[in-house]
């Protein structure tokens, strides 16, 4: 068990709160409440069992879930909620500073600006198109509340993917004296364990996957969002009455799909995704004018509107981080498709990959 800090042993347990508490005798449960003066942080910085220290007061433990309300029309005596999406604050710690836990927090955060600035992959992990699994992971941290030091924690959180938002040092001055407390500002990735333990990236479950001649793109994030869209066109052929109007409805149109927010993180990924991108934009260099066919995957690929034969009309990449050298190291990605189907009776031919595919035409008719 981690000890109490010099500053939460200062402090004794309310006696108000001790007379409330029901007293023992047989088939009794008395109620082991967490008092808010114990507690231990633990802040891992690397090796297992290396932390930053014990802190003194610990801030913004919480959770909050933002539900949407939907808007029904005839319905105004009660809400319709909707799930939201599930976010953390920031936890602020702080204590006094000593020689050894203060320079442990220094020695971390050069540690994370190093990789954040520095890496060569401008703070991504170096790898195959799409990287890794895990991206800035940070580290973790333990926070635990006890009723009593020399017994089990009442409650504990472990957050992850903890990563630092700010350091500050009390102002120095010669006017007043008094013990120096510095802060530390931690931002993390949640203690409701919601996927195993992963990261906040979706590990390798329904990735956005985008492959065509000459490789493949996974994604490390999925799009923020989605749209589809087709249609028709309705021509006038005559006035029957004065009331009754002919139509003829004309073939549908090519569906259109466009992803939007697309991430792709790390040097390396970045370029691989830029070259590949700019191949598939144009025609396919063996069918002259035809489009270049490329298989899209969303999800489990049981959407086929999501997961089909497309063809790339429109590329947009906005580069958002370089590395120190001026490479790009992050850029978000829209894309927009227009659907392809086989043409019926043509013959296979030979993709770029080596594997038999049928022709494919530009309209679909289902």
């Amino acid at each position: 068990m981690i000890p109490a800090s010099p500053v939460q042993t200062a402090f004794a347990a309310p006696v108000a709160l001790g007379s409330a508490i029901p007293k023992r005798s047989s088939g009794m449960f008395v109620p082991q409440y967490g008092m808010t003066m114990w507690f231990s942080v633990s802040v891992g910085i690397g090796a297992p069992g290396e932390n930053l220290g014990l802190w003194s007061a610990c801030n913004g433990l919480g959770v909050q879930f933002a539900a949407e309300t939907l808007k029904v029309g005839g319905t105004y005596d009660r809400p319709t909620v909707l799930p939201g999406s599930v976010s953390y604050g920031n936890i602020t710690l702080e204590r006094a500073m000593t020689s050894v836990d203060s320079k442990k927090v220094q020695e971390w955060l050069r540690h994370v600006t190093e990789a954040w600035v520095n890496a060569p992959e401008g703070g991504a992990p170096k790898g195959p198109t799409g990287g890794g699994d895990r991206f800035h992971p940070g580290t973790a941290a333990k926070i635990e509340l006890y009723h009593r030091l020399d017994e089990p924690a009442v409650a504990s959180w472990r957050l992850r993917d903890v990563v630092p938002v700010s350091w500050s040092a009390p102002p120095l001055t010669t006017s007043s004296g008094g013990v120096a407390i510095e802060k530390l500002v931690l931002a993390h990735g949640g203690f409701l364990d919601t996927d195993g333990g992963g990261s906040s990236t979706v590990a390798g479950r329904g990735k956005f996957v985008l492959s065509g001649p000459g490789g493949s793109i996974h994604f490390q994030y999925n799009p923020d969002s989605v749209t589809v869209s087709r249609g028709c066109s309705m021509n006038l052929l005559g006035q029957q009455s004065r009331d009754e109007y002919e139509y003829e409805m004309g073939m549908p149109g090519d569906w259109t799909i466009a992803y939007h927010g697309l991430v792709v993180e790390g040097a390396e990924t970045v370029r691989t995704t830029t070259d590949l991108l700019r191949r598939w934009i144009v025609p396919d260099p063996a069918r002259a004018t035809a489009p270049t066919p490329l298989d899209v995957r969303l999800g489990d690929g049981s959407n086929t509107l999501l997961s089909r034969h497309v063809a790339l009309t429109n590329v947009g990449l906005t580069f958002t981080r370089f590395t120190r050298m001026g490479t790009p190291s992050r850029a978000s990605v829209d894309l927009s498709f227009v659907a392809l189907q086989p043409q019926r009776g043509a013959q296979p031919r030979t993709g770029g990959d080596g594997r038999p595919r049928d022709p494919l035409v530009s309209r679909q008719g289902t």
